[in-house]
């Protein structure tokens, strides 16, 4: 047995890299496969049924709880649970802007929320003709 100044065992690296609880292995173990799940989700991209793209409109005054669940109701969004979470993780429940979005099927929850809070609505046009 080797031992160090104090008259201690002197521990070797990998006896005390073997000491780490297996409770900590398996909780960095678990944080990383809900790291990369919730990855792949947010980023991943959804098609839209029958369509190649939606028009959504969300009204002045609307929650972001309403519009994720007029979003369902429409069949843009299969689940909204994850457009909560990335709502409160970005800060977007509170920042949604009043307009008329084009969704183009290919989208990500993220794209998504980055559009409703960023206000990148179809634009319309009042055109007046007149006769003559």
């Amino acid at each position: 047995m080797i031992l160090n100044q104090n008259n201690e065992p002197k521990i070797d690296f990998l006896v005390r890299l073997k000491a780490i609880p297996k409770i900590y292995t398996i909780s960095a173990a678990v944080f990383i496969v809900l790291l990369i799940s919730m990855l792949y989700l947010f980023f991943s991209p959804h098609q839209l049924k029958n369509n190649k793209f939606a028009t959504f409109t969300v009204e002045q005054g609307d929650s972001y709880n309403r519009v994720l669940e007029q979003l369902k109701e429409q069949g843009i969004v299969e689940s909204v649970t994850p457009l909560k979470v990335l709502g409160f993780i970005l800060g977007a429940d509170t920042k949604i802007k009043a307009g008329r979005y084009r969704i183009e099927s290919g989208y990500s929850y993220v794209d998504l929320v980055a559009m409703l809070v960023d206000g990148e609505a179809e634009r319309s046009m009042l055109v007046t003709l007149y006769s003559g």
